[in-house]
Order: C-alpha cells, then structure tokens, then sequence
C-alpha cells in the first residue's frame, strides 16, 4: 500500500538528512561583556511567527484559528428547513518547523481540526501530517489536485458543486521546469472522507497526479490531470485568474471526468447521487466554477461565487468580507442552490441559506 511507502520513505529520509546535515540558522551580534559581541540565533528569515528552539537547529511556528459560523434558512444538502438555526464552531490548530541542510529545507506540518456542530462535536480530523524534504514531500497534505490549481473562491460554500477531495496521504515532488512554472507530481492514497463509495485505492497501484501553473503580471493558468485508480479513470481541471489591481480580479474553472455518476437508494425510496471519486467529485461528465474579488475599501471587499455541472446542480455565492484588523474576519453570506438531476430524489428543489462567518486567527 502507498500509506506504508511513504511512510517508510518519509521516515528513511528524516533520518539520513538529520545524521548528515547541519540546520544554518542566522546569528545575530548583541552586545556582550566586555564589549565582546555574543550571538543568538534568528528565525526571521523562515517567515512570520517563527521561533528558534534552544539546543537545537530548528526553527518552530504555532498557528491557528477559531471560528464560529451560524446560518438560517435552508440545508444546502438536501434542501430542508433548518430548525431555528444551524450553528457550527471550529479550533484549528497548525504547528510547523523548518531546518536548513545541505539536502534543501527540511520541514514538518501538522494540522488538526476540532470541529462542533448543533450542540455536539462532530469530530477530530488529522488534516496534515507531513515531512518535506527538498522539493519531495511524504505524508498527509491537501490532494495535488487542489495545490495544482488552488481552492476556489474566497465565498464560505465553495464546495457545494465540489471540485475534488483535499486531505489525503501522498509522495509528491515540486519541480521548477522553465521560469514562472511550477510544476507538481504526486502518488496519492485518496480518502474515503471526501466520497461515499471509489474514494481510497484498495489494491497496489496509487493515484496519480501531475499538476502545471504559470504566473505572469496580471495573469494566470494551472491545470491538473489525475489518474483515478479506483474508478480506472481520470480527472482534469483547469484555471484561469485575471488580476485588475488591488484585491479586484477573476477566475474561473473547468472540470472534466471520464467515469460515470453512482445513484444509491435512500430511506425514503428515492434514489441520491453518491460522490463516487476522490478526484472527480463534481455531477456529471464536466463542471464549470467562476468567480470574482471586488475591494471596498483598505478592510472590506465583495466576493461571489457561481458552479454548475452536467447533472445541472445550479449554486451562487455571495458575501461581504470584513476584516477590521488582520487577523479577524467577520463574512456575512447569502447561498442559493437548485438541483435538477432527474435522478435524484432532490430533482427540481432548491434551498437559499443565509450564514455569518467570525473567524480569528492567531
């Protein structure tokens, strides 16, 4: 299985470039005894929040976020009245670390998720666990297939017609192949968290992704081209963003699989479509997303978001983000969406929902 190659991988790496290699930190001159400078070390140059850890060579960042989310209206998931109120609350917490060798970076992420929903807690997810080495990574880490193009849109329900699976075990490599291009392989394990039935591989052969995105100026492309192995299929998506100046700019997207759609019957006697791929998640053969940024102000901008797929699920997005300072953003949202899949038991019904997003991070 690849959970049991990369972790071996993962783990032979960790330990050669450790016995091999000497973390250069930089060290800053302070005034001494005696007029004699003496040195401490600084871990400015790896980023914000960065920390050096005494006795070692490393270099430590904590990070986080807390967020609660109530909504009134409807369910977006199967159209359905909420009662009073939906309210949803989240605790994450991101801890990374970060070395230099003769081997490139070497860098460790975990994320866990701790999540409240209605009065119960939902759960705890392990959303990253992983070790870079270089350009190579080993673990848990957002799919390829969502790194390769980025997230969708900055509205709160981006994934009401979902664009591909996100957390998963994976190798993946980084490559630079000509300037302004990024490029990004990876062999992934897939997850049953994000479908209902083909999410994980079960026999030998892994995932596949290969991933490609240029920058210029103003301008944007990435695609990504997965290999279904469940579904002995593939997936590709690609994205264009268009940057006016400022935070104004838009996107959008295009999705394409090559497998069919999975209907299972419900309680009810109905029939509902089942997310059947880890990658090709979205409702028949394609997929479109668009979407667009518009600043208001130094802390306030308009966001809106608007997907369709071939089993014509129809969804529109809309918010106002206001941040008035940095780390907190409060993000009121309206949300509309219409399913029309013959097939399913939601075909002709539609639900609008209006939500709050209050978030700090630390």
């Amino acid at each position: 299985m690849i959970r049991t190659a990369v972790s071996a991988a993962a783990l032979a790496c960790a330990f050669a470039a450790s016995a091999s290699a000497e973390t250069t930190l930089a060290t800053i001159p302070t005034q001494g005894i005696g007029d004699q400078p003496t040195y401490v070390r600084s871990c400015d140059s790896k980023g914000i929040g960065y920390f050096y850890v005494p006795g070692t060579n490393s270099c430590l960042r904590f990070q986080g976020l807390i967020r609660f989310e109530p909504a009134a209206g409807s369910k977006l998931d199967d159209t359905q009245p909420l009662e009073t109120y939906q309210s949803t609350s989240r605790f994450t917490l991101r801890v990374g670390s970060t070395n230099e060798s003769d081997y490139g970076p070497i860098t460790t992420m975990a994320e866990a998720r701790f999540s409240h929903v209605d009065g119960g807690t939902l759960g705890v997810r392990l959303y990253r666990a992983n070790i870079g080495i270089g350009d190579f990574l080993f673990g848990v880490e957002e799919s390829a297939f969502i790194r390769a193009t980025g997230d969708l849109g900055r509205v709160v329900n981006t994934g009401l017609v979902p664009a591909g699976g996100y957390s998963t075990g994976q190798l993946a490599y980084s490559f630079k192949p000509a300037e302004g291009v990024k490029g990004l392989v990876s062999l992934e394990q897939g997850s049953d968290d994000y479908a209902e039935v083909n999410g994980e591989i079960e026999g030998d052969m892994p995932n596949v992704v290969f991933g490609l995105g240029k920058d210029w100026e103003d301008f944007s492309l990435r695609g990504a081209l997965a290999y279904d192995a469940p579904n002995d299929g593939a997936a590709a998506k690609l994205r264009v963003d268009y940057r006016l100046g400022g935070r104004n700019g838009f996107w959008g997207q295009a999705a394409y699989k090559t497998f069919d759609d999975v209907y299972a019957p419900t309680d009810n006697g109905g029939m509902e479509r089942q997310i059947s791929s880890f990658y090709g998640t979205w409702g028949g053969d394609y997929a479109a997303w668009g979407g667009g940024t518009y600043g208001l102000g130094d802390k306030t901008s308009a966001n809106f978001q608007v997907s369709y797929d071939q089993a014509q699920t129809f969804a529109v997005s809309a918010n106002v983000l206001f941040e008035p300072i940095p780390t907190l953003s409060i993000i009121p949202e309206l949300t509309y969406i219409s399913y029309n899949d013959k097939n399913d038991y939601r075909d002709g019904k539609d639900a609008f929902q209006a939500m709050v997003r209050i978030e700090k991070l630390f």
